[in-house]
């Protein structure tokens, strides 16, 4: 096989033919053109963004890559969605990649859970091109990590010499992306290069390097004068959250466990299934105890495809908060038993990465749905190795067309609601231009429909309705109506 053939076959899914790997990267490629640019998007496609840039973003934040791929992408719809569709296809690699199954039932099952991901977690991870860049090409780095070095957590581990200058570079560029990762990289890094050495008696140059590469963009991010700003508190947007026990508790009960948890129906619903196929399987009394807490998050989770979980200090009873958020804790103790079971030390890694992602998010202001993408790439990965290893052996011919006939139904409804928007975008620009054109000084655009399903969509009040007529050329003295 030539050298050129060989890159091409690792670019494809396990037992999938190259055209079907064509037609999904199209396929992922045609739904995010539809993707309409929104909220921060105006301003980094407008000259706000090359104004950051020219004094390099001093203050601002240390998001170096993330903020110089969001100004490329907010200029360029179809550079924009070649990125997304080569990250989401991108993931799902990764997840089938490191789960290792039979034909590309992990590359179809992870793609399936990402079009089943949270509303919010969707639209502002995925959809939102500012979200996009410094969210989900962050997680696609962090499972590429995992799928470098998966075969340090089994017996017969070899490092690959030529991988040293890749693993530098991958660690640098994903510590200069968003602030729980850097930190992220840092320690599972030296975690695991320690680990090795423990393990496989010996250091692995690859893990350093991706170590150092880790340890010198995190000192690059932050010594960005924003982050002392935060903790001065003087930065306008940002800031450090209550330190105190009660203060942890209340934002771990109140934010934290709907957005990491409750509102993962899609992903909760593998792990209960995986759960009770354990518990038949090994038919002991702890593997009964870890999948109850399981099957029970699944059931609750499904609350969430209608109404997502938002607990609100004050609203919501503590009663309730407080029961949630043990049953979460009991479910992540059954995902850590149900991983341990079926991918050992590998599974362990994969759910506790979860929490150490989730930590930081604890000590800072404001947190949404998009900081939660990374760990349900993680949850994503988890589910799949599960499934596959409670499944083991077992055939399901079914599942080799219920999957891709599932992600397609899925994607088609992609396609319905951010279309509506994307034509209804063209059309209220386009209107407005018009109306600047004939002399209006006062013009009306109209909301989005879907509005729920994008972050930030109508320039309804400011600074969004500055940032909306600077990104498509509209005089500033214009007044923008939005109805």
């Amino acid at each position: 096989m030539k050298k050129g053939q060989r890159v091409l076959s690792k670019l494809i899914p396990a037992g999938m033919d190259g055209r079907m790997a064509a037609v999904v990267l199209l396929a992922l490629f045609l739904v995010s053109l539809l993707f309409p640019y929104t909220g921060d998007d105006w301003a980094w496609g407008s000259s706000i963004g090359l104004d950051r840039l020219a004094v390099w973003f001093a203050d601002y934040n240390g998001r170096y890559v993330g903020n110089l791929l969001v100004i490329a992408l907010t200029r360029n719809v179809i550079l924009r969605s070649v990125v997304v569709a080569a990250t989401m296809y991108g993931i799902a690699l990764c997840v089938d990649r490191i789960v290792k199954a039979r034909g590309p039932l992990a590359f179809w099952l992870s793609l399936l859970l990402m079009f089943c991901m949270p509303a919010t977690v969707r639209a502002q991870g995925i959809v939102w091109t500012s979200g996009f860049t410094n969210y989900a090409v962050p997680a696609l780095f962090i499972l590429m990590y995992f799928a470098l070095f998966r075969d340090a957590f089994f017996e017969g581990y070899v490092p690959n010499a030529s991988r040293v200058v890749p693993c530098l570079i991958l660690g640098f560029v994903n510590a200069l992306i968003m602030e729980n990762v850097t930190l992220f990289n840092v320690g599972i890094s030296a975690v695991m290069l320690v680990y090795t050495r423990v393990r496989h008696k010996r250091w692995d140059l690859t893990q350093a390097a991706f170590l150092l590469g880790s340890v010198a963009g995190c000192v690059v991010m932050f010594t960005n004068g924003a982050y002392s700003n935060v903790a001065a508190g003087e930065d306008g947007y940002r800031s450090v959250a209550d330190r105190s026990l009660k203060g942890i508790a209340k934002k771990t009960l109140f934010s934290i466990v709907s957005l990491l948890v409750l509102n993962n129906w899609a992903v909760n619903a593998c792990w209960a299934v995986a759960g009770v196929a354990t518990a038949i399987r090994q038919r002991t009394k702890a593997s009964v105890v870890a999948a109850i807490p399981l099957v029970l998050m699944g059931c609750i989770s499904m609350r969430s495809i209608a109404l997502p979980y938002t607990f609100k200090s004050g609203a919501t009873s503590g009663v309730v908060v407080g029961a949630c958020g043990l049953l979460a804790i009991a479910a992540f103790v059954g995902m850590l038993y149900v991983a341990t079971k079926h991918a050992g030390r590998l599974g362990q890694a994969i759910v506790l990465s979860v929490f150490a992602l989730s930590l930081p998010l604890v000590l800072v202001n404001p947190i949404g749905p998009r900081c939660f993408f990374p760990t349900y790439c993680l949850f994503v990965l988890s589910a799949c190795l599960v499934t596959k290893g409670a499944f083991e052996g077992e055939r399901y011919p079914s599942i080799g067309w219920v999957l891709p006939l599932a992600s397609l139904m899925l994607w088609s409804s992609w396609v319905v609601i951010f279309g509506e928007a994307c034509i209804a975008d063209y059309a209220r620009v386009s209107a407005a231009k018009e109306q600047v054109a004939q002399g209006a000084t006062v013009v009306e655009v109209k909301k989005l429909p879907n509005s729920n399903q994008l972050h930030v969509p109508n320039p309804s009040d400011e600074p969004w309705n500055t940032r909306f007529k600077m990104f498509h050329g509209i005089d500033k003295e214009i007044v923008v109506v939005c109805k």
